[in-house]
Formats: structure tokens, sequence, C-alpha cells
């Protein structure tokens, strides 16, 4: 938001400070409903790490489509004196707050001691950090493979 801001040689005032307080009841309905959508389908049956990948990708073009509208909506405020910090706020916290829900609170929810089943099954070893790889591992092969969930355990080896 404040790249946006400095991009576009635009001072943080009073109207930049309303569209912050508006981006915050934009960004968090998409988040509960990602997360919400990664619960329902592990009380459906799917193991976690399907969950999450098969979440996030139903949920991604709902998020970007509502993201992408609002940021469009913006635009001819950015061209008024006095809504302009405003609008560039929006649309700049609109953009990182797509990027950070579809990309890190997927890799933020698998990571989650509570969430994550790697913890679970190597919750009794000695070695923690032989666990953090394996799953710091799995994650990074998740982001390379573009997002293809690979079949059988995601945390083998």
């Amino acid at each position: 938001m404040s790249a946006f801001l400095l991009a576009f040689d635009v001072l943080f005032g009073f109207a930049a400070l309303l569209g912050l307080i508006a981006l915050g009841g934009m960004i968090m309905p998409n988040t509960v409903v990602l997360v919400e959508q990664i619960d329902e389908d592990q009380r459906a049956g799917l193991a976690q790490w399907e969950a999450i990948v098969e979440s996030t990708i139903r949920r991604s073009r709902p998020v970007l489509l509502t993201a992408l509208a609002a940021i469009a909506a913006m635009i001819p405020l950015s061209r008024c004196a006095f809504w302009a910090p405003m609008a560039i706020t929006l649309m700049g916290g609109l953009l990182a707050g797509t990027v950070l829900t579809l990309l890190f609170l997927p890799v933020l929810w698998f990571g989650s001691p509570t969430a994550l089943p790697c913890h679970r099954l190597a919750a009794n070893t000695l070695r923690p950090r032989s666990r953090s790889r394996r799953c710091s591992r799995s994650v990074w092969r998740f982001l390379v493979s573009g997002g293809r969930i690979h079949h059988g355990d995601p945390l083998e080896g």
C-alpha cells in the first residue's frame, strides 16, 4: 500500500486512512471464506494437504474477480484530487492482500503446528530440524510444481 502511495507520489492523509480502514473490511471476508472452505473440505474427508490446495484453487477465481473489480472501480477516483489517496490505498492494498490471501495464507495454514500432519507425525522425534526441513521441502515442491498435488503423502522424501 505505501509502495503504491510512493509510486503515485501521494501523501498518506485522512482519505488514505479511510481507504486503509475500508481495506480491512474488503480483505478479511476473503481470508475467512478460504479458511472456512479448507475446514469444510477437511470435514468432508480430504487430507489436509489436498484440502488446502483444492480450497485455494476453488476460491482463487472469486477472490481474484472481486479484487480486480474493486481495483477497476477505483481507477476513476484515483484522478480526483481529494479521493486519490483513498483510491490508491485501496488499489495497492487489494492487490497485496489478494496475493497474500491466495499464496501466503495457504502456506501459513499448512505450516501451522495444529494443522500440519508432519508436526503430529514427528512430534516425538528428537530432531525438530529434520521435521521442519521435510515440511519446507513439501511446500517448496508444491510451489515449484505450479500447485499440482502429488499423489500419496506430500511429505515423503
